[in-house]
């Protein structure tokens, strides 16, 4: 296999949660996103609605009813993301590291 394949497939090892921790995770993020003002409407969605999938990420859509300019967006989802993972790594007791240095999210 190529380098960059398995670079690329260390990036985005699957991590399985539990069912419980998969709740705590939608919570975690619903609480999160609660406190923030003008977000309209979130919809959690993908692999962490299934029990059975192992997970690579978690997919969250925001509308904001334009109130963030399309101008603002990119720095609007890389701070959301920052808060995100923070607030994830912390409530899950997750470590950012899947081994040998390579990111992602695993269970601890």
């Amino acid at each position: 296999m190529p380098r960059i394949a398995v670079l690329e497939d260390a990036k985005r090892r699957s991590t399985g949660l539990s069912r419980e921790q998969r709740e705590k995770a939608i919570q975690i993020i619903t609480n999160a996103l609660c406190r923030r003002e003008g977000i309209i409407l979130a919809i959690v969605f993908g692999g962490v609605l299934v029990e059975e999938k192992p997970i690579r990420d978690i997919d969250v859509a925001i509308y904001t009813g334009y109130r963030v300019k399309p101008s603002e967006w990119p720095s609007y989802v890389d701070e959301l993301r920052t808060v995100l993972e923070k607030e994830l790594h912390q409530g899950l007791g997750l470590r950012k590291s899947c081994g040998r240095g390579s990111p992602g999210v695993c269970a601890a």
